[in-house]
Parts: C-alpha cells; sequence; structure tokens
C-alpha cells in the first residue's frame, strides 16, 4: 500500500527487488532489506526520511530507518500495521511487545547519523 508524505509531493511503499524486500521512494528503490517481511512504510513529516518494521529469519522485528537497523523486538505493534509514527523529521516513536508488557518507545535521529 502506498504512503505520502505530509505534503504529498514523495511516495513510498514496499515491493520485492531482486528477489529481496526493498522500499521504494517516488518510483526509486531506497533500500533493500534482509528480512522475512516488511511492514509498515512510512515517510517523515518532510519526506526526507523513510522508516518501515522489518522482521528477520529469527522472527524478531525491528524498525529501519534509512536502511539502518534499529533494536529487535519480539513484536512492534501498532494500530496501522506496525507504523512507526513520526512526531516531526528527527524524531518517531511506535509500539513494542516484549513477553505480556506493551512498551512505547522514542526515538531521535541524531543529524549526520544516517
Amino acid at each position: 500500500v502506498p504512503v505520502f508524505s505530509a505534503d504529498g509531493k514523495r511516495m513510498a511503499y514496499g515491493a520485492v527487488v531482486e528477489g529481496k524486500i526493498a522500499v521504494i521512494v517516488d518510483d526509486e528503490v531506497k533500500m533493500k532489506l534482509d528480512g522475512r517481511a516488511l511492514s509498515g512504510v512510512t515517510l517523515s513529516p518532510d519526506g526526507r526520511r523513510v522508516a518501515c518494521a522489518v522482521q528477520t529469519g529469527d522472527r524478531k522485528w525491528s524498525i529501519v530507518v534509512d536502511g539502518q537497523d534499529g533494536k529487535q523486538y519480539g513484536n512492534i505493534i501498532a494500530p496501522d500495521k506496525n507504523r512507526v509514527v513520526f512526531d516531526s523529521p528527527d524524531k518517531f516513536h511506535y509500539l513494542v511487545q516484549e513477553g505480556n508488557s506493551i512498551y512505547l518507545v522514542e526515538e531521535t535521529i541524531e543529524e549526520g547519523t544516517l
């Protein structure tokens, strides 16, 4: 399912490219990912960053932002298909489940780290 940036100028979606899951932004492959499943592709409000949830071979989930893997969790949950919610261009949050507990994870992308 394609998603659009807040200004409507950029579009992103998940696909399979050369046998790997990938994220396409504006018809260009932005990330090829090692994983079993891809969910919740989203763009930051300014459209500069792309994020998604990826399930690894060991069935753990992580959030990938601009191609960089985050910490792995048992499950990432959200009302909109594991979607990351950007609060600003460089700050986002999501929910994870570990055992019987649910946690809100908030992350800030430091300038120059991606």
